[in-house]
C-alpha cells in the first residue's frame, strides 16, 4: 500500500532551487530529464510543475529527493542532508531577519505550523537538558533520504540560531518514529 500523506509544493521547488544553485541550469535540465524518465507523473516534471502552496504526495517528494541524491550525490543520503540544511536556512532565516534567533522559539513555531507543511504525522519535542533538544518525528515512511533530510534541517536550525553543535540520529523508524538529538555548547 502506498503512503497517503501530502506535503506542500514549496519542498519540491526548494529541491529544484538547490540543484540550480549547485549544478546550474544544465544540471537542472539533466535532473528533469532523468525525473521524467524514472518518475513519470501525470504531467512532465519541470521548474513550474509544483505550486509552493499546493499539496502533493509525500512519497513523490521522497522520490524526487532520492533521485537528486542519486544523480548529484553518492546515493547515501548526504545530498538530501545538504538540501534539508539549505532549505531550512533559506526558509527559516526570513523570519529571523528582524529579531535575535532563538532555538526555543524556532522549535515551538515548527510544531505550531506543522499542519501548514504536512497533512500527516507529528513532531514531538523533548528537552533533556538546557543545551539539548530531542526531535521525534512520527508517522513518516521509512526512507534514508527522509532521515538525512530531517537531520540536515535540524542542523540548519542550530546554524540559524548561531549555536555550535551537532545532530545525532538516535533511532530510525522504531515504533513508526524517528528521533534526533540536537546538542550545542
Amino acid at each position: 500500500m502506498t503512503f497517503q500523506g501530502k506535503i506542500r509544493g514549496v519542498h519540491f521547488t526548494r529541491v529544484f532551487k538547490y540543484i540550480k544553485k549547485k549544478k546550474g541550469v544544465v544540471g537542472l535540465e539533466l535532473f528533469f530529464e532523468k525525473a521524467n524518465e524514472k518518475l513519470p507523473p501525470a504531467k512532465p516534471i519541470m521548474e513550474t510543475t509544483y505550486s509552493e502552496k499546493e499539496w502533493y504526495p509525500y512519497e513523490h517528494y521522497l522520490d524526487i529527493l532520492e533521485l537528486a541524491d542519486n544523480t548529484f550525490g553518492k546515493g547515501d543520503g548526504e545530498l538530501a542532508y545538504d538540501i534539508g540544511l539549505t532549505t531550512i536556512k533559506d526558509l527559516g532565516i526570513l523570519s529571523y531577519i528582524t529579531r535575535k534567533p532563538d532555538i526555543n522559539y524556532f522549535v515551538e513555531n515548527a510544531q505550531k505550523n506543522w499542519s501548514q507543511v504536512y497533512d500527516f504525522g507529528e513532531l514531538e519535542i523533548k528537552r533533556p537538558s538546557a543545551n539539548e533538544i530531542l526531535f521525534r518525528y512520527k508517522g513518516f515512511p521509512k526512507r534514508k533520504v527522509r532521515c538525512r533530510y530531517f537531520a540536515g534541517s535540524i542542523q540548519g536550525m542550530l546554524e540559524i540560531c548561531h549555536l555550535i553543535g551537532k545532530v545525532k540520529e538516535i533511532s530510525c523508524s522504531v515504533d513508526n518514529c524517528c528521533e534526533y538529538l540536537a546538542s550545542w555548547k
